[in-house]
């Protein structure tokens, strides 16, 4: 690895005029990372609205913020129809939606082999079809003001299944190419909504793994991207605090030997720079 350069500039997703911090929605925000997130954005001012589909837990996460910085929305996002409701109320109560982190999901292991009835559409409906239904739901808001941001948690998962995790790993797959499509469509006609993947490495939660990073810290980085509206960012993706890029064709090589031009460093989400 290179030394760490200077980073690009940041391109902060506030407000110009007033300074404030958009509305950001959160979901999976009743536990595990949803929750460090929206607690690490409503501590930067943030008004953050948390999905989830249960209430107590939602409250557990109001407690942990800044008094009047967190409404707890309960929907699930599977429910297309519940969906477009919470988001109705958000605009209602806090105004418009700027930022989406589409980061719900649950990870049923099981074993399709022996478990003809094991849940694995429940588990796309969850974690591919709640991510387009947000998405979409943000997406009826950003369109009007010409702006937004859109982070779609994803998961190596999605290029690298383990065994029990059929259900997971496809909606993880498909995540992966439903944050491309979506950058497809916007790219052109509406510049400024970036929309990018992060996929958070193994954490220490019940999703996880207790050696795993501390949500804390992760949350911080999907943070930091998640208020970053640099158009540049539009369509990358992120491996924790790293920038992820596929490993280059035969023709890319050939023209960076050509060229004797060196790859653009990695940006990074850690106050890293560039590496």
């Amino acid at each position: 690895m290179t030394a760490a350069l200077p980073g690009p500039a940041t391109i902060p997703c506030t407000d110009a005029e007033t300074g404030l911090c958009p509305v950001v929605v959160v979901t999976g925000a009743s536990a595990g990372l949803g929750q460090f997130l929206s607690v690490a954005l409503a501590r930067r001012g943030c008004r953050v609205a948390g999905l989830a589909r249960s209430r107590t837990e939602l409250e557990q996460t109001a407690a942990l913020c800044p008094p009047e910085h967190f409404l707890p929305v309960v929907a699930d996002v599977a429910d297309q129809q519940a969906v477009n409701r919470a988001f109705q109320r958000i605009e209602a109560e806090l105004g418009p939606v700027g930022i989406l982190i589409a980061g719900a999901a649950i990870y049923p292991r099981h074993d399709v082999l022996t478990q003809p009835n094991a849940p694995v559409q429940q588990v796309l409906a969850v974690n591919l079809v709640g991510q387009l239904n947000c998405a979409m739901a943000a997406l009826a808001q950003m369109v009007p003001q010409g702006k937004g941001r859109i982070v779609m948690v994803g998961s190596f998962a999605g290029d690298a299944p383990l065994p029990g995790s059929l259900g997971y790993s496809v909606s993880k797959a498909g995540g992966r190419a439903l944050a491309r499509a979506l950058a497809a469509e916007t790219s052109a006609r509406l510049p400024e909504i970036v929309i990018s993947e992060w996929m958070p490495p193994v954490l220490a939660t019940r999703m996880g793994h207790a050696g795993g990073v501390a949500p804390a810290i992760a949350a911080e980085w999907c943070a930091e991207l998640a208020m970053d509206c640099d158009p540049a960012l539009h369509g990358m993706v992120f491996s924790g605090p790293v920038e992820h890029r596929p490993p280059p064709g035969l023709r890319q090589r050939l023209r960076r030997l050509l060229t004797l031009r060196r790859p653009t460093p990695l940006r990074r989400l850690d106050g890293g720079g560039r590496s």
